[in-house]
């Protein structure tokens, strides 16, 4: 802030005083200063005025509104198999759910292995993304949503299975049959 000379006279800034959203009045020491919003809002109203040294004021006609965002989305990622086979493979849909209590949500992008394979963009409750899929050891897919401050989160699924009745494993100890020997035949 500066004090202008006015009839060859300035005292000179003393502080600048401001508010937040029509809060309580705030001082900032001298003619330049900062302070730090940090609770998460939309359209904060900030507003400045500079005082000189023998108490005059500016009219308070400073003002500026702010968004502030630190609130990380949340993400839920499920998946569904609707139909194949073992030879044609499987079709799979992935759904990521996700909620964002500041800015709203912006997009979801999808992985296979930390490969990019699909982005969804909009502001929605659930993002879906199907593809065929055969089933593979150590496959981790991965949808990631970002908020419109930019934030993000994530949620994982390692190898999914193509039914809730798969296959158990059976440790290899348990995994041998004894095979039966040929008996000769009679003569």
């Amino acid at each position: 802030a500066t004090d202008p000379w006015s009839m060859g006279v300035s005292s000179g800034v003393k502080e600048i005083r401001y508010t937040v959203n029509d809060g309580t009045e705030q001082v900032i020491p001298g003619k330049t200063g900062s302070f730090v919003l940090t609770e998460d809002g939309n359209d904060i109203l900030v507003e400045y005025w500079a005082v000189d040294y023998v108490g005059n004021a500016e009219p308070t006609k400073n003002s500026f509104t702010v968004d502030i965002d630190q609130t990380v989305p949340e993400v839920s990622l499920s998946y569904e198999v609707s139909s194949g086979n073992p030879i044609q493979g499987w079709e799979f849909t992935f759904t990521a759910t996700v909620s964002d209590a500041m800015s709203g949500r912006n997009r979801v992008e999808f992985f296979l292995n930390d490969l990019h394979q699909e982005t969804v963009t909009g502001d929605y409750d659930t993002y879906s993304w199907s593809l065929m899929y055969w089933p593979l050891p150590h496959a981790l897919f991965k949808a990631t949503a970002f908020d419109n401050a930019g934030l993000f989160d994530s949620d994982e699924i390692e190898d999914p299975v193509t039914s809730a009745h798969s296959t158990p494993t059976v440790p290899e100890s348990q995994n041998t049959q004894e095979v039966p020997r040929e008996q000769p035949l009679p003569r």
